[in-house]
């Protein structure tokens, strides 16, 4: 969990704020960050528990990523649009809104993001950072529905 690690010490953006990241490649991680252990517990995988409460790993251009998981959460649940289309993670975290909105509620979302220079290093980290996930809890975060293409 090194490079996961490392990552969740970088920059960080909630779902409500902005990021000027302007044709910038890079990876992400979404997270459900909360303080209250009690009301939002450790996500149960299938070898541990993850306490970090990693939602999706993804990459690309950053801007454009946030910001497309970020609009399918807010369009969806201001009725804006109720198709199911966009960036995969927030369409699958809309397909169970019922159930992610009581265990990670759109106010505790966070984005924690690193830039690369370009896109070969940028799916390369993506698919370490997956394959780390996976090899530490069993299977792939609970958004992600497929690996990197680097897997």
């Amino acid at each position: 969990m090194k490079n996961i690690s490392k990552l969740l010490k970088q920059s960080s953006t909630s779902l409500n704020e902005t990021i000027a990241l302007e044709k910038v490649l890079g990876v992400y991680i979404v997270i459900s960050h909360s303080d209250d252990n009690e009301k939002y517990p450790a996500i149960k995988r299938v070898c541990k528990f993850d306490h970090n409460r990693i939602l999706y790993i993804g990459s690309g251009i950053l801007k454009s990523r946030i910001k497309g998981f970020r609009k399918v959460i807010i369009n969806y649940s201001n009725k804006l649009d109720t198709k199911l289309v966009g960036h995969a993670g927030a369409v699958t975290y809309n397909r169970r809104r019922k159930l992610y909105e009581t265990y990670f509620p759109t106010n505790t979302i966070r984005f924690y993001y690193k830039s690369y220079n370009n896109k070969e290093e940028s799916l390369k980290m993506e698919a370490e950072l997956q394959k780390e996930y996976e090899n530490e809890y069993g299977e792939l975060p609970p958004l992600n529905l497929s690996r990197a293409k680097k897997y």
